[in-house]
Parts: structure tokens; sequence; C-alpha cells
């Protein structure tokens, strides 16, 4: 009996073995699948690049399409507005579903496409869902920026099938946890023909986690920030203080800071203070997400949306 049980724990010792072998040989191939796919992408754009050149020699705009999933993001919004004031481009932006975080966004996606028509005019924005053949759109644009580099973002229209155009990605974050994290499951990051960063922590980050190299990857600076560049500071006799709510993600649980220990006294600060306004800005979703994770009821968050707006 006892040499079975030896037997039996060299025959699991040797079986594991096998188990990290193979498992390591799969990495390998994987890696090696997404070095060559890498490789063909960025040979690719070469000849997307060469075709844009011969286009302008025949005074031809290149067309370029801005995906938007929500009117609160839209990191790439000044490169558009340049655009708009150039004559070399053409620029669109086309409004996507995000599909990201399983929520019931139709308003979301309505809400986004009014704002977005409002602000830009009819004629500059294009409704996904209310194309026949939504696919075919990606075909029409030189180049393309997308909010968020998060393939299910982009369902439909993901980075892998984005062939013909010369992909974009303008971050919108400084290198925290989160942005580490997200090269965990974001492969489509070695995809793009240029991602824009805003220090050098973030291309540091950018060029160690994925395929891209200096080419790939340029340093631009917070793209936001220009929208305070000639701001001019108006005097005012009372303070303000400006309260940011907002969510960050671990594997697939959402937390929400310290909204919940706090929310009542969120309330009560313009009773304890009433020389300062207090201005609260939630991130996009994040009431939705509470409700949808049993965080809250929806009950319980109406009526402390109601009395906050009182």
């Amino acid at each position: 009996m006892e040499k079975l049980r030896e037997l039996t724990m060299k025959i699991n010792f040797v079986q594991n073995v096998i188990d990290v072998l193979r498992g390591k040989n799969k990495f390998q191939k994987e890696r090696n699948y997404s070095d060559r796919q890498f490789k063909k992408r960025q040979k690719g754009y070469k000849h997307l690049v060469l075709k844009l050149k011969f286009k302008r020699l025949l005074n031809k705009k290149i067309k370029v399409a801005f995906f938007v999933s929500d009117k609160g993001f839209f990191p790439s919004e000044n490169v558009y507005k340049k655009m708009l004031l150039d004559e070399v481009f053409e620029p669109n932006i086309v409004v996507v579903p995000d599909n990201c975080n399983n929520l019931k966004n139709g308003s979301q996606y309505e809400d986004t496409l009014l704002y977005l028509v409002q602000k830009f005019g009819k004629e500059s924005v294009i409704s996904v869902l209310a194309q026949k053949n939504p696919e075919k759109i990606s075909k029409t644009f030189d180049i393309i920026f997308v909010s968020n580099p998060n393939d299910c973002f982009l369902k439909g229209f993901n980075s892998y099938e984005l062939k013909n155009s010369l992909l974009c990605f303008i971050t919108n974050f400084e290198v925290t946890d989160y942005l580490y994290d997200i090269f965990k499951y974001v492969k489509s990051i070695s995809y793009f023909w240029k991602v824009f960063v805003e220090s050098s922590l973030a291309k540091r980050a950018y060029l160690s986690n994925s395929n891209l190299d200096e080419n790939n990857v340029i340093l631009t600076g917070i793209p936001r920030m220009d929208n305070y560049f000639n701001l001019k500071r108006e005097p005012r006799e009372r303070k303000k203080i400006f309260i940011a709510l907002h969510q960050f993600e671990r594997g697939t649980q959402y937390h929400f800071g310290q909204f919940l220990y706090l929310k009542d006294l969120y309330l009560k600060l313009p009773m304890l203070y009433p020389q300062i306004d207090f201005i609260i800005r939630p991130q996009t979703g994040m009431f939705q997400k509470l409700i949808r994770d049993f965080e809250i009821s929806k009950e319980e968050m109406d009526n402390w949306l109601l009395k906050m707006e009182n």
C-alpha cells in the first residue's frame, strides 16, 4: 500500500511537470502568434500611410472617425476640433454602444447621440445603430480614434477587424493600478498604429506591457488640460469644492470608494458649510452599477439623488 502511494505521488508529480511545460509551451505559442500578428498589422499600416500620401497628392481629404460611447468620455475631442479647422481632414464622430459594462445602456447611447448632435451638428455625427451595415463604417475611414482600447467597447469594430484604417488611441488617465490592469485583458493594445500618452511613466508602461515600440507610443501630455490653457480665473466671493465620486475595478468586482459610507455626509455638507458651493460629479455609470450589483436599491438611490437636487 505504501509503495502504491509513493508511485501515485511520482505519477502526479510527473503529470504536473508535463502540465506546466504544456502551459509554458502554449503561452509561448500565443506570444509568438501575437508577435506575428503585431508585425503583420504594423506592416499593413505602412501600406496605409503610403495610400494616404498618394491620396493627398490627388488633393483628396483624409477621412477620420472618432468613436464615442459616452458623452462624458471623449479624450480626443480637441483633436477633432482642430481637424474641423484643417482643410486636409474630414472628421466625423461615430457614436458606438458601450458593450463593456453589461448595462442596459440604451439611454446612455441616446443621451450621447443627442448631446453630440446638439454640440457639433447632425451632419458631423454618425449613429452606428442607425446604419444598415454598421460593420462597413470602419472601411470608409482612413484614421480611427477610439475612446477606450477595450474591445468590448468596440463590439463589431474591434481592433482585430479594423484593418483598413490607421487605429489611434489617446489615453485619458494617469498610470495607476487601473492602467496596469488594462494590460491584463486588453490584448488589442498591440494592434494600434499610435497610442498618445500623457506622461513618460505611461509611455514606459505601454512599452513594457505590449508589443508597441517607440514609434507607436507618442508622449503628448494630458489631453483635457488643453481646455484650461487659456482659461482665465474670474474673481468670486464664494468658494467652490468639487467632489468626484469614483469607482474602480479589481478583476470582475467593482468597488465604489467611500461613497456608500459618506453618501449621508454629502447631503449634510451644504447645511454644515452654507458659505461654500459643493459640486458633486459621479463617474459615468457609477449609480447604475451600484443598483445592478445590489449595493443599493433603486428607490434608495433615487431618494438620495432627489435630496441632493434639493
